[in-house]
């Protein structure tokens, strides 16, 4: 059978988990974002990176960032 969803540890996942947890941001706003943010920017020489925490999200910014006025279709 192969393995569906099963996340790969690495190492030092739980002692982040710990961290993001401690310091009271897990939503989107702490320090592992902003350090994935700028990996991703440096990683593909983008100027800005804007992780979601699902997909509804990303579809809901991607609607904000096209900048639709009334009438647009």
């Amino acid at each position: 059978m192969i393995s569906f969803n099963i996340p790969p540890y690495v190492g030092n996942e739980l002692t982040y988990i710990k961290e993001a947890v401690d310091s009271y941001k897990i939503c989107g706003d702490g320090q592992f974002t902003k350090k994935c943010n700028a990996w991703l920017e440096e990683k593909f020489n983008a100027q800005k990176a804007l992780l979601t925490t699902s997909g509804s999200t990303a579809l809901d910014m991607a609607l904000l960032l096209c900048d639709l006025k009334p009438g647009d279709e």
